[in-house]
Order: C-alpha cells, then sequence, then structure tokens
C-alpha cells in the first residue's frame, strides 16, 4: 500500500490531526471544513420546471478545499467520508460524493463511516478506527 492510498474525509481539522495520529502512514485525513455547497443566495434555488430539483452550488470560499479533496480522491485507493453522525454530517457526505463524482452502490470504494459519541473522545476515535479496519479487510473494493 502506498502512502496515503486511503483518504478519510472528516469535518474538522482538529478531528484530521487527531485521527491522523492513529490511522498511520497508509491513511491520509483530510478536513472539508463543514459545508462545501449551497444553494444560490442571487436566484430561486430549485427548478420548479423539473420536480424542484435543486440547484446546488460549489461555495466560493471553500474553492481551495474542494480543489485539494478532488485531487487527493483521484489518488487514493479507498476514500471513506467519516463526518458526524447527524444530518449535517450525512448531507455534508452527500454533497462530498457528488462533488468528488464517487460511485453510489455500498459496499464501495466511497464509504461513509459513522463515528460514534462515548463517554470520552478517545473511546470514539479507538471505535471509529476498529470499524475503519473492519471495513477495509472485509471491503475489497477497489477504486479507478
Amino acid at each position: 500500500m502506498t502512502k496515503g492510498s486511503n483518504l478519510v474525509i472528516v469535518e474538522s481539522p482538529s478531528k484530521a490531526k487527531t485521527i491522523g495520529k492513529y490511522l498511520g502512514p497508509d491513511y491520509r485525513v483530510e478536513a472539508c471544513m463543514g459545508h462545501l455547497r449551497d444553494l444560490p443566495k442571487s436566484k430561486m434555488g430549485v427548478d420548479l420546471e423539473h420536480d424542484f430539483e435543486p440547484d446546488y452550488q460549489p461555495l466560493a470560499s471553500k474553492a481551495a478545499i474542494i480543489s485539494e479533496l478532488r485531487s487527493a480522491s483521484k489518488a487514493a485507493k479507498h476514500i471513506y467520508l467519516a463526518t458526524d453522525p447527524d444530518r449535517e454530517g450525512e448531507a455534508i457526505s452527500w454533497h462530498l460524493k457528488e462533488l468528488l463524482e464517487l460511485p453510489e452502490l455500498f459496499p464501495q470504494p466511497a464509504s461513509m463511516l459513522v463515528t460514534i459519541r462515548l463517554a470520552s473522545n478517545t473511546d470514539t476515535i479507538f471505535f471509529f478506527i476498529l470499524f475503519l479496519l473492519y471495513f477495509a479487510a472485509f471491503s475489497g473494493s477497489e477504486i479507478r
């Protein structure tokens, strides 16, 4: 496995730093810094004539982050979307999947992980790593 051949995307830089320490050199952990797309502010954000299809636009303030994540995803063998276990985290993962043009089916090279909130941050990181290792052992899926 080459250095950083597995990409893990989390929401915050502090989580990326902490999780990266535990996962080691085979994993590149990047932070998406929250939401990357939104409905436009200057016009109607849904298409009324096509079943109310939303018109999500990448946030201009996140252009550099989006570009970096696209580059990292193209170089990765496996991609793990590890956002927070709430509605907002699920939405961020979906937008990441769309922006990075990741496959639709599970199991897949791009997998959404759910972190478990326990008594301490150490417990959360421990279970996150266990789940990641379990998934890696049984997925067998490849990207590109």
